[in-house]
């Protein structure tokens, strides 16, 4: 028997690599958003209006390569775009953290990290996942989602006390530093794209067998043209784009909400920190219950507590209600990129997995582009954060009718 036969399965290896891709991306691009924001709008003499624009620039950005890097991933070496992300990354952090303006930072910000991030980040771990894994790609996405909430856990903290201790300039080079550390040596040394490269087999694809037995072969990959015309992806991306950007308003504005309230700085990271540890159980157990009931009903469930939480939330009387709202909001909403890899890779299959994914990027960008600059401008108006959570109440209803018209089969 060869070297190669019995070497044990690289599966396992593949979600440690997908913790840790994102963690790095993820935290540094939206987990520390809400403990740097502040000081960098006084350094900068800037409005939260403005400042909020900054996440903006990182859907604009990957709307414009998602679609590029999509296809590569598709055909060619998710490895070494995952190696050259982890280097621009901490390069445009860097960079950031020495900019004397805020033109400068954010051109630093949307070109640099924002490209780094997205080529090591979700896109690329989520096929890797798919590659590898099959009946459990649910469960399987939801494990490496987790390295997203480990990141809002230990970054929010890490990032206010070194803030606090060495000035939000070097505590941000410190943390480029450290992705650069960590991700380096984890891609060089794990990443394999497909299980074929070295010898080895996916994890049984039980769910297409009845299609490829019906068909006699694998389907032919579909072209951008045959994807854009089908409604399915147009619902997968409106529904998702309106979870994704009320997280991100939430993400973004829960630190200064709860200092509204009267927390400290590093008080509303404890809160940031408690949501994030909640949806460890959220990201593993509702991806393991959509690989047994299916994707589409626990969705809709998820959306009905997140509705929930956020009218808790916007009514908080105190800081008591306010954390346990974020909790709740933490164990529905981190699930909700991991339940969408697994409906995309359910109704398009394995082989267009990481195109369509690609092209969910442009297709999602006016929400997420428009959420959190017009939430920072409600607070500039208001003085209170609340509106800016009031507002996108209306888009978990709007998202559940869309989720509900997918079918959560091929």
């Amino acid at each position: 028997m060869s070297e190669v036969q019995v070497r044990p399965w690289h599966g396992p290896r593949i979600l440690a690599v997908g913790v840790v891709s994102y963690f790095v991306s993820t935290g540094l691009n939206f987990s520390i958003l809400g403990i740097f924001i502040r000081p960098a709008a006084e350094a900068f003499s800037a409005s939260m209006a403005t400042m909020g624009t900054l996440p903006s620039f990182y859907h604009v950005v990957t709307a414009l390569i998602g679609p590029l890097l999509g296809d590569r991933y598709a055909r060619g070496s998710i490895r070494r775009f995952m190696l050259f992300g982890s280097c621009l990354l901490p390069l445009g952090l860097v960079a950031v953290s020495r900019a004397d303006s805020l033109i400068f930072a954010a051109a630093c910000y949307g070109s640099a990290t924002v490209v780094g991030s997205y080529m090591m980040g979700p896109l690329a771990s989520n096929t890797l996942v798919t590659n590898w894994y099959g009946p459990s790609r649910g469960r399987s996405l939801g494990i490496i989602a987790t390295g997203a909430t480990a990141a809002g856990i230990l970054l929010p903290t890490i990032a206010a006390f070194w803030i606090e201790a060495f000035g939000w300039r070097d505590a941000l080079a410190l943390l480029a530093l450290g992705s650069l550390l960590v991700t380096l040596p984890v891609f060089g040394l794990l990443v394999v794209d497909r299980p074929e490269q070295i010898g080895q087999s996916p994890e049984a694809f039980a769910d297409e067998l009845p299609l490829r037995a019906a068909i006699g072969a694998d389907p032919a990959p579909a072209s951008t043209g045959e994807i854009l015309r089908m409604p399915h992806f147009w619902a997968i991306a409106a529904g998702f784009g309106l979870l994704f950007s009320s997280s991100l308003i939430s993400i973004t504005f829960t630190v200064p909400y709860a200092e509204q309230l009267g927390l400290s700085l590093q008080g509303g990271a404890y809160v940031l920190a408690a949501r994030s540890l909640a949806a460890v159980a959220g990201q593993v157990s509702l991806g393991w219950l959509s690989d047994r009931i299916g994707r589409r009903p626990v969705l809709l469930a998820a959306i009905g507590v997140e509705t929930a939480c956020w009218l808790a939330v916007v009514n908080a009387p105190n800081i008591l209600v306010f954390t346990l709202a974020g909790v709740g909001i933490g164990f529905v909403s981190g699930s909700f990129a991991p339940l969408r890899g697994a409906l995309v890779a359910r109704v398009f299959g394995r082989r267009d997995f990481a195109k369509v994914s690609g092209l969910l990027s442009p297709a999602s960008l006016p929400f997420q582009v428009l959420a959190v600059p017009l939430a920072g401008h409600l607070y500039d108006l208001s003085g209170d954060y609340s509106d800016a959570f009031r507002m996108f109440l209306y888009a978990f209803p709007v998202a559940a009718l869309l989720v509900a018209l997918v079918p959560d089969r091929r």
